[in-house]
């Protein structure tokens, strides 16, 4: 009856293993037409399954060439997908470096597992100066846990934890702006300045995730540091 109304040569091309590369074709246009490279990735590999299909069936013995090579596709864009899902995702993390990253919610996992490759981890043991005033800043410092303490022109000012210390420096080059001493039991992240930069200047996405955090947490710490001089 299909025959009848389509004819041979239709019915021929709607009858596997023909229609496998009608299907790989749609899934290669569908997942071209997608912005989002995870679902793209999706499609292309559905596609390149019936590619495999369509090579093994279409003639009376496998064309073996073309399913090594549609393998070897798939295989490499089977594992492009992993990389992507890591970067958006924080599986593999520790309980520690999700919580961290919470506080670093500018930025994707991923560039978060890459900024992290580089910083040292500190524990404080006694009271250690990070900063000095009017002394040149090569680190950038994040308090994980524990105080630390500001110190200007003879006033003093206990910070907590969860700041960013010698960013000002780290963007505009400067001298640090007070002597900032990490008080014991802290837990310090630090970064070497030129490292970070180096990344940065690789990634402007990571670029502006970074910077957008030091400008959230200079807001926060212009309320919380200095109380004295509110009053003035």
């Amino acid at each position: 009856m299909l025959t009848e109304i389509l004819g041979p040569d239709v019915v021929a091309q709607l009858t596997p293993p023909r229609v496998y590369v009608h299907l790989a074709l749609l899934f290669y246009v569908v997942g071209f037409l997608t912005r989002d490279e995870l679902i793209l990735r999706a499609q292309v590999l559905a596609g390149t399954l019936f590619y495999i299909l369509y090579y093994y069936f279409i003639a009376d013995v496998p064309l073996w060439e073309a399913i090594l090579g549609s393998v070897a596709i798939a295989a490499a864009n089977i594992y492009s997908s992993i990389i992507i899902i890591r970067e958006r995702s924080t599986i593999g993390m520790s309980a520690t470096e999700k919580a961290l990253y919470e506080k670093f919610h500018t930025l994707r996992p991923g560039h978060f597992r890459r900024i992290m490759k580089k910083a040292e981890w500190l524990h404080v043991d006694a009271d250690t100066v990070l900063l000095e005033k009017d002394r040149a800043v090569d680190k950038l410092f994040y308090v994980r846990t524990g105080d630390v303490e500001l110190s200007r022109g003879g006033k003093t000012a206990m910070l907590e934890s969860g700041h960013f210390l010698g960013e000002l420096a780290f963007l505009k080059g400067t001298t640090a702006s007070a002597t900032v001493t990490a008080k014991d039991g802290a837990e310090v992240i630090i970064w070497d300045q030129a490292t970070l930069k180096k990344i940065m200047e690789k990634s402007p996405v990571i670029s502006n995730a970074i910077v957008a955090l030091f400008n959230e947490d200079l807001a926060t710490k212009l309320l919380a540091s200095w109380p004295e001089d509110k009053s003035s």
